[in-house]
């Protein structure tokens, strides 16, 4: 006599278990992973800013004469320039008086609500000090990015606290 054959596999109701224990988990990762990337996303402008700050402090030093980080602030549209000319528009089509550009599209999802240019003098290094840049990253995230009047530049978070971030 001949035995029924079983059949492997899964069945429906296995498969639709699985399809729904994967679309819960997924509904409590998206929003924690949007937040991290965002998170990121508003520290790696802000880094960069401290990172051309230093550039700019240094082409002073290098060159003999005054370099200035420009910011121009928006929601979608800023940018800002490193450059010895202190009329440096970074929004220019081609803005040849800048040594760097960085503008909105290089940082997607990140906002330059304000900044204030900042001078470099080429025999201290030193500057006027003060607030380049204040971040901001969807409704949560908030970065700073703070020159030190003797030129060195840092990242702070001005209200919640972020990871590896100090508190301004």
């Amino acid at each position: 006599m001949m035995r029924p054959r079983r059949h492997a596999g899964f069945t429906l109701i296995e498969a639709l278990l699985v399809a729904s224990v994967t679309a819960v988990l997924l509904t409590l990762a998206v929003p924690s992973y949007s937040e991290f990337t965002a998170r990121h996303r508003l520290l790696a402008a802000a880094e960069g800013m401290a990172l051309d700050l230093a550039l700019a402090r240094s082409e002073a030093a290098q060159r003999g004469v005054p370099v200035y980080l420009l910011p121009r602030a928006g929601e979608r549209d800023w940018c800002y320039a490193v450059s010895a000319d202190p009329g440096c528009d970074c929004r220019a089509p081609v803005p040849n008086c800048a040594l760097r550009v960085v503008s909105a599209g290089e940082h997607g999802g990140v906002a330059l609500p304000a900044g204030q240019p900042v001078r470099f003098d080429p025999a201290s290094g030193r500057s006027d000090g003060g607030t380049a840049g204040q971040w901001r990253a969807g409704a949560r995230h908030a970065a700073e990015v703070r020159v030190h009047a003797a030129g060195r530049a840092r990242v702070c978070s001005p209200s919640a606290p972020m990871p590896g971030v100090a508190a301004c």
